[in-house]
């Protein structure tokens, strides 16, 4: 078995859930592999001033969003006896990913990739992080356009 605890980021978009049905196909290999889908968002403050640090009234709403998306993510599994576990975590993606995956020794870290290119690659590419500051193995699952969907089949 190549891998025994696999951490997957899910946020439930179309490449998400694309991911979601590769991983699917992995877990079918072994019923002893383990998945953690991860679910990240960062509580934004509007209008922070010194005096409102910390306070969201959205963050309950963001966390049953959360839960909601995992809970959806986890569905896709309940038709395999693989051990399916989904977190949510308030801090930025790739840290929440890399900290899941070492806190829970992870083998195998899957990602999906936008296809950033350029500065906006760098600045704000979760997978990139992922890839760059990662202990293990990470599997990038790339998007694709429709068209060339079908030229791959």
């Amino acid at each position: 078995m190549f891998a025994k605890k696999i951490v997957v980021a899910y946020n439930d978009t179309d490449l998400s859930n694309d991911l979601l049905d590769y991983v699917h196909g992995i877990l079918e290999l072994s019923g002893e592999i383990q998945l953690d889908l991860i679910y990240s968002y960062e509580e934004r403050i509007e209008n922070a001033t010194p005096y409102k640090t910390g306070v969201d009234d959205g963050a309950e709403a963001m966390e049953s969003h959360a839960e909601t998306i995992i809970t959806k993510g986890k569905l896709k599994f309940n038709d395999l006896p693989n051990k399916v576990e989904g977190f949510v975590y308030n801090c930025s993606p790739a840290n929440a990913i890399l900290d899941h995956a070492r806190d829970s020794e992870a083998d195998l870290i899957v990602i999906g990739n936008r296809g950033f290119s350029g500065l906006r690659e760098f600045v704000s590419s979760v997978s990139r992080t992922v890839q760059s500051k990662s202990h293990i193995p990470v599997l990038t699952f790339p998007k694709y356009a429709p068209e060339e969907l079908e030229q791959h089949k």
